[in-house]
């Protein structure tokens, strides 16, 4: 075998309550990644899309390659092509999904079948590489696909469940750019120290979007997506926020948050019809803000998988 292509959906992270814990994949938005045996020893990286670094110290697909070669004593050079499907610094999992694709490509053109914790540990590198932070439920739902959740254990592990099949989900991504909505700042600006009675109704919400997608109820879940501790100070820095959520509830959608660090924002609804109307007035209100918005409807994509 002398090249391998995988695609990897993007990812929404946190869900609410589930910080650094959950993750869904979003099908609507991948990235996918060749990696191809090289004559040199040398790792090339070329992207197709959006602007990323092409050196591979400096992208995501590079520093991934470089843990594996180091992990397994590879010295054969590697030719990294990526076109990138989900637009960068919207917090729908970008560099998760080029990590996890490149992780997952390496253990197949090489034969190493490494389990599920080592996978993640594997693209999570290069999650930190981005944005100083390792990642792993971006990850685990690009690798794995459904609902992720990442255990940090011991021991480490992922768990899975599938969602419901009356699961959509609208996502409003306003055009704007917020330098302060980088991850590694997004970060910064969270509390130190929680209020205990937050801390007890997060845990509950949190459950119940577990319980949700276990009785395969998007309602349920809808309603667990509800944030005490994070969302309330990173919503400050998305403007429309708000507007946008009172929108969404009034056209009908079920649960409302932050997608990862932001600023896209994700509904979800029970019917398709209902998530295109949610959408559409997800968009209004933006406009209503004077900002301009993209989006997309999406089901909960799968995990990554070889296309050739």
């Amino acid at each position: 075998m002398q090249s391998v292509s995988v695609r990897a959906h993007g990812s929404s992270a946190n869900l609410g309550p589930g910080f650094d814990c959950f993750a869904i994949a979003l099908d609507a938005v991948y990235d996918e990644v060749t990696v191809s045996l090289a004559d040199t020893n040398e790792i090339e990286i070329n992207v197709i899309g959006d602007n990323v670094p092409e050196d591979p110290r400096k992208n995501v697909a590079g520093v991934v390659a470089m843990e594996f070669s180091r992990n397994h004593g590879i010295t054969t050079g590697l030719k990294i092509r990526i076109a990138k499907g989900i637009k960068p610094g919207y917090g729908l999992g970008s560099s998760g999904a080029s990590s996890a694709a490149t992780a997952f490509a390496l253990s197949v053109l090489f034969g190493k079948n490494l389990d599920r914790p080592a996978l993640v540990e594997l693209a999570s590198a290069g999650e930190l590489a981005s944005a100083g932070v390792a990642h792993r439920d971006n990850v685990a739902a690009s690798l794995f696909g459904g609902f992720s959740m990442w255990i940090e254990g011991p021991p480490k592990r992922v768990i899975n469940i599938p969602p419901p099949d009356d699961l959509y989900l609208a996502v409003a991504m306003p055009l704007i750019e917020i330098p302060t909505m980088k991850t590694m700042y997004a970060r910064s600006v969270l509390p130190q120290s929680v209020d205990f009675e937050k801390h007890v109704r997060n845990t509950a919400n949190a459950s119940e979007i577990v319980v949700g997608f276990m009785l395969r109820d998007a309602r349920i879940l809808g309603e667990g997506m509800r944030d005490e501790i994070v969302e309330p100070v990173r919503s400050k820095f998305i403007p429309g926020y708000a507007s946008v959520r009172r929108a969404a509830f009034s056209a009908g959608a079920l649960g409302f948050t932050i997608s990862g660090a932001g600023p896209s924002l994700l509904a979800v609804c029970d019917q398709r019809q209902v998530a295109v109307s949610v959408l559409k007035e997800m968009k209004s209100a933006f406009d209503s803000e004077g900002i301009s918005s993209d989006g997309f409807v999406s089901r909960v994509g799968s995990g990554c998988s070889v296309i050739h």
